[in-house]
């Protein structure tokens, strides 16, 4: 059994490292080749592809939000301990040409370490910011464009429940929407879905039925499907829930095939480093097809 101080060590180890990749812009890949992948994961553990064969380590580091847009895998990347203060956190991209990454580069840098989903919207890249409650916009080439506030801004500090902890963003159509976990302040409430138009103009929210929620997808007919995290479930805008896990489902996907989902054992944020977890295969009936075991507990994954 691994003791409180080997645990400290190794974090101490990976921050190390982290901090000298990110002054270096340094990506640490451990492979570049995606054959027989189906599906690539982010975690605090490191960035893994996978099939349902097993799963491999793509890359060393702490990631959060991975998105694809024209063959260019982006990724964030915090380098140091999500909570800490220090903005060592900064978008990816690795380019791929069929099933091998051919570059890899940092896009832009200095943002806050604990932002979470990211997407490609407009031709712009968007991160969540979420300690700040806010989505930073980037153009391809990493430059700043501006701070999107889906809700007021929140004042220096504030953990009020104005503060609903953004951590996901997709966009579907004409809509963009912003997923409000709204469970790290007490009183707690449901999730909720933040509605906005192409415009980022708000349009409405509103509540889902679950807690501590991630991630919104798009399935065919117009549904949405979210992952209500806290009871290991998934759960669609039509009504529908299915438990999928007794661990906590988080990262989603939605393929030809198959619907993926990640699942973690249940932590406090400061242990999330050294838990494992796994990503569910289901058919599109929300039956289990296979089950991989990860090393890491997933935070985000797409499929390839």
């Amino acid at each position: 059994m691994i003791n409180k101080h080997d645990l400290a060590s190794r974090s101490r180890l990976r921050s190390a490292l982290a901090w000298n990749a990110y002054e270096a812009d340094k990506i640490r890949l451990a492979g570049t080749d995606l054959t027989n992948a189906d599906v690539l994961i982010g975690s605090r553990q490191g960035l893994f592809i996978a099939s349902k064969s097993g799963a491999q380590l793509l890359g060393h580091g702490r990631f959060f939000g991975v998105t694809e847009y024209d063959n260019t895998i982006y990724i964030f990347e915090s380098c140091d301990t999500p909570s800490r203060s220090t903005r060592l956190g900064r978008i990816l991209a690795l380019k791929r040409k069929g099933n091998e990454i051919v570059d890899a580069r940092v896009v832009t840098k200095g943002l806050d370490n604990g932002c979470h989903q990211v997407a490609v919207i407009d031709s712009h890249i968007c991160v969540v910011d979420t300690h700040n409650q806010g989505i930073n916009r980037f153009t391809m080439t990493g430059d700043y464009i501006d701070t999107m506030h889906p809700l007021p801004p929140l004042l220096p500090g504030d953990k009020t429940p104005s503060y609903v902890h953004m951590n996901g963003i997709t966009a579907v159509d004409d809509r963009i929407y912003v997923m409000a976990h709204n469970g790290t302040i007490t009183p707690r409430k449901a999730s909720e879905v933040i509605v906005l138009d192409k415009d980022w103009k708000f349009i409405k929210r509103y509540f889902i039925d679950g807690h501590g929620c991630h991630n919104t997808v798009a399935l065919p007919g117009g549904r949405l499907l979210h992952c209500g995290s806290e009871a290991g479930e998934l759960i669609s805008s039509d009504g529908l829930k299915c438990k999928i896990s007794e661990s906590m489902t988080r990262g989603l996907a939605f393929n030809r095939k198959s619907i993926i989902v990640g699942a973690s054992l249940f932590a406090e944020r400061a242990q999330r480093e050294d838990i494992t977890g796994s990503i569910i295969y289901l058919d599109h009936s929300y039956n289990i097809q296979a089950e991989v075991v990860l090393s890491a507990a997933p935070n985000d994954l797409i499929c390839l």
